[in-house]
């Protein structure tokens, strides 16, 4: 049986856990970040494109950069738009992890008083 404040141990080491796992919304990448993106993004399939965008470009710049800015960077259109296409899907899958790991109050589980 656990006690209180075992619990409360318990859920503050989980909820920790969950931040440390929390995936990094890319509009808020570091230039660090966005160049590990590119290396491992399709097993590193573009990791040549990070060489075309300067060093400096952070999340921010990369998830407002237009479809064509990709299509430019890739060389061709199919690629650039396959690389376009996979950033997105990253901003969505990053979305739904934060929002599983912080639910709004009232949805998810019900409370139950205990």
């Amino acid at each position: 049986y656990f006690t209180e404040e075992r619990q409360t141990d318990l859920d503050a080491a989980q909820k920790a856990e969950r931040l440390a796992n929390r995936p990094v919304l890319p509009q808020k990448w570091t230039p660090d970040h966005v160049k590990q993106w590119f290396a491992k993004v399709a097993n590193g399939q573009f990791e040549k494109v990070a060489e075309r965008i300067p060093s400096s470009t952070d999340g921010k710049m990369l998830t407002r950069m237009p479809e064509n800015r990709f299509i430019q960077l890739c060389g061709d259109e199919k690629t650039g738009r396959a690389l376009f296409r996979l950033l997105h899907e990253e901003m969505d899958l990053c979305k739904q992890a934060q929002k599983e790991a912080n639910p709004k109050p009232g949805r998810g589980r019900a409370q139950t008083g205990h």
